[in-house]
């Protein structure tokens, strides 16, 4: 049964990322479409492999442009906005969230799409830690306790 649904989710992704890239693209190149679809669901292997801008120009056929210093400024300001919302430049560590108290709340984005017209749509994650002791075969072993007060989406406006 996990194999089948796996297979039938990863169908699924594959008819909507053709959807989306002749919707995207304009293009009703069958060929090129099924190269980028077969590199992003099969031969890169995972979701944090990188595309470069010449991998995706020479091999993808992809409209790449290169961008001037000013637009590059714009792009790198927006990364490290999001480098930043998102703290991806510190490892997660569920003890150091805790910071040996008792109870802690906390809010956690952990998504972000960002729009041209304002605002931002986050998958947030919220709720509150605590240190608990639970009884095992082996003796009593401390815990921690995560109680989930909300998971989804939420808009933030300008």
């Amino acid at each position: 049964m996990a194999l089948g649904n796996v297979y039938r989710a990863r169908t699924q992704i594959q008819m909507l990322a053709e959807k989306l890239l002749r919707f995207h693209t304009g293009s009703g190149d069958a060929k090129k479409i099924k190269k980028i679809i077969s590199v992003l669901c099969n031969e890169s292997g995972s979701h944090d492999y990188t595309i470069n801008r010449k991998e995706a120009a020479i091999e993808l056929s992809l409209p790449i442009e290169k961008p001037n210093n000013e637009l590059y400024g714009v792009i790198k300001s927006i990364f490290t906005d999001i480098r930043s919302e998102l703290e991806l430049d510190a490892a997660f560590n569920i003890n150091t969230v805790i910071g040996g108290q008792p109870s802690v709340d906390y809010k956690c984005t952990r998504g972000l799409i960002e729009t041209i017209s304002g605002g931002s749509h986050k998958f947030v994650t919220e709720g509150n830690l605590s240190n608990i002791k639970i009884q095992t075969p082996s003796g009593p072993q401390e815990a921690i306790n995560d109680k989930r007060i909300f998971e989804g989406w939420k808009y933030e406006g300008i």
